[in-house]
């Protein structure tokens, strides 16, 4: 018997990087929630193609899942703070032993490819993964 879950990658603030069943997230989530699917910028789908976006999204669910249980970055919250009431004009400094989700995310897509190297991952707010050039159109799931 096959059964098919969706389950997401998220790093929280209790636990660090989780990965948690999407309805179990769902359930008593109260507002609003998107999913952003992978887009690449293609001339035609072939076969070819397919296996390279295959590949690419392997090499993300691989990233992220190495980095299970990993610590929640406060530093990183409370550099964003910082910065965002003007406090200070540091950036937060990349750090792969703790993340908050944004980060994790924007790592996963830099160590497959569709980010590029010299993008500190630590810049990537959380508000920015939505204008990222490889997501596509937000889709509304709740």
């Amino acid at each position: 018997v096959s059964v098919e879950r969706v389950f997401i990658l998220e790093s929280v603030t209790k636990s660090g990087v989780v990965l948690l069943p999407l309805s179990r997230k769902l359930r008593t989530y109260k507002g609003k929630a998107w999913w952003l699917p992978l887009h690449f910028k293609r001339a035609t789908r072939d076969a070819s193609q397919a296996a390279i976006e295959e590949g690419v999204r392997t090499i993300i669910l691989k990233y992220a899942m190495a980095e299970l249980g990993k610590k929640y970055d406060f530093r990183h919250i409370k550099a964003i703070v910082k910065k965002t009431l003007k406090i200070t004009k540091k950036t937060p400094f990349e750090n792969y032993e703790e993340y908050i989700c944004s980060e994790l995310v924007a790592a996963s897509f830099q160590a497959s490819g569709i980010l590029p190297k010299n993008v500190s991952t630590s810049l990537i707010e959380p508000g920015n993964i939505t204008k990222l050039p490889t997501v596509g159109k937000p889709k509304n799931i709740l």
